[in-house]
């Protein structure tokens, strides 16, 4: 299960809810370009399984480990603004490939060029 689905975050675009074709299950898409990604691990041979929204939480299923990231490249970690409790962090996609005989297990995240000229975006996406 997504530790964000659509219907926790609010989109300025199109979030999607399908069920994979690999997994089974039903994934939370928070953006046409996320949907669009997904279609392509989906055709991809060597994807084996698909995680979407993925928590940075360390062993003990803590942010501890994404807080001092952000504390050594002085980033102020996210928080949740009414609280100011440590928000959970998440990568887009969580995704487990067969390559060369062995099975890897590669993050990745996707944003739209446009968000790359935000400051705040490219401090979310060093502590990621």
């Amino acid at each position: 299960k997504p530790w964000l689905t659509i219907q926790d975050v609010p989109s300025l675009g199109r979030c999607t809810e399908t069920v994979g074709w690999k997994t089974g299950r039903i994934h939370h898409l928070l953006s046409k370009l996320e949907t669009k990604y997904f279609y392509h691990l989906e055709w991809s041979d060597s994807v084996i399984d698909i995680r979407e929204q993925y928590p940075l939480l360390d062993e003990f299923d803590s942010c501890e480990e994404a807080m001092e990231i952000a504390r050594e490249i002085n980033v102020q970690y996210p928080v949740i603004p009414i609280t100011r409790t440590p928000n959970v962090m998440t990568t887009d996609f969580l995704i487990t490939v067969f390559v060369k005989g062995e099975f890897v297990t590669k993050a990745r995240t996707i944003k739209y060029a446009k968000e790359l000229n935000d400051k705040r975006v490219l401090e979310k996406l060093e502590v990621e």
